[in-house]
């Protein structure tokens, strides 16, 4: 409800589809969806997997680049597509990948566990990246898909594309608003 208005606003020259992959949702996700012209694969909940589950979107993908932006992941304004499309200018970029910011109504906790992620401010070194809103250059895709593995296919995807030879990009034009809200145990147990 909140991704999809801002996306309809997203100024880009030469147009956007969005592909999406719904893993059993119970709400009007899938109507909103269609209402917003989205192509739509639904799987079982039980198929759901990070690296698979963005493969699958994409491999029917027609554009250059592909976008990879996560359900709770809100663009801050209209020109988060185009500050990260402009990534890929440079011929050596393989992929790009937003800030990432707190929401304004973010807890303390949860804002300072956003802001202290590499994402909120800069890059942290050559093979950060993060798929929470991302952009890979679709040849370079067709290589080097994500790894199916159970957690972390974006820093997996990111050094098998710098082993390849490959550059990535942190774009901090490109702002997503996205956190997470945890108990402090439950923080500690994600992050341990």
């Amino acid at each position: 409800a909140r991704l999809l208005p801002v996306l309809a606003k997203q100024e880009l020259a030469g147009g956007f589809e969005i592909r999406a992959v719904d893993s059993g949702s119970t709400d009007k996700t899938c109507a909103m969806l269609a209402s917003a012209g989205a192509s739509l694969v639904q799987i079982p909940h039980e198929q759901f997997r990070h690296g698979a589950t963005r493969n699958l979107a994409a491999r029917e993908a027609r554009g250059e680049i592909l976008v990879f932006l996560s359900q709770d992941a809100t663009p801050r304004d209209g020109t988060f597509l185009s500050a990260l499309a402009s990534a890929f200018d440079d011929a050596t970029i393989a992929g790009a990948y937003a800030r990432i910011l707190p929401h304004a109504d973010d807890d303390p906790l949860t804002a300072r566990t956003v802001l202290s992620a590499p994402e909120a401010r800069d890059a942290a070194g050559p093979a950060t990246f993060n798929d929470v809103a991302s952009a890979i250059r679709a040849s370079v895709f067709r290589e080097i898909p994500f790894p199916d593995v159970s957690f972390g296919e974006d820093v997996g995807w990111a050094a098998r594309a710098l082993k390849a030879g490959w550059k990535i990009r942190f774009e901090p034009r490109a702002v997503v608003l996205h956190s997470h809200r945890y108990s402090p145990g439950r923080a500690y147990q994600r992050y341990k």
